[in-house]
């Protein structure tokens, strides 16, 4: 069994970004185990984290997440 693994986003403060992030999981059938969101008037930052992916699967799912409008950066953390 994989270890649960985590992306830390950060994007323009649009009312789109934390669903298109989350169609992005969607679209591997994965559920994220925990999300936090935190926002400004500036940016969004959002924790994601997901039991059971393999680190290539988790991976791809991070650069797609990454080439969204409004993305400004996507960080895996170990």
């Amino acid at each position: 069994m994989s270890r649960p693994r985590t992306l830390e986003i950060v994007g323009e403060s649009c009312p789109q970004l934390i669903c298109r992030v989350m169609g992005m999981f969607a679209q591997q059938n994965l559920i994220p185990a925990r999300m936090e969101t935190t926002s400004s008037a500036l940016a969004i930052r959002l924790s994601l984290s997901v039991d059971g992916i393999d680190e290539q699967r988790f991976r791809i799912v991070a650069e797609k997440i990454r080439m969204l409008v409004n993305v400004e950066t996507v960080t895996i953390v170990d």
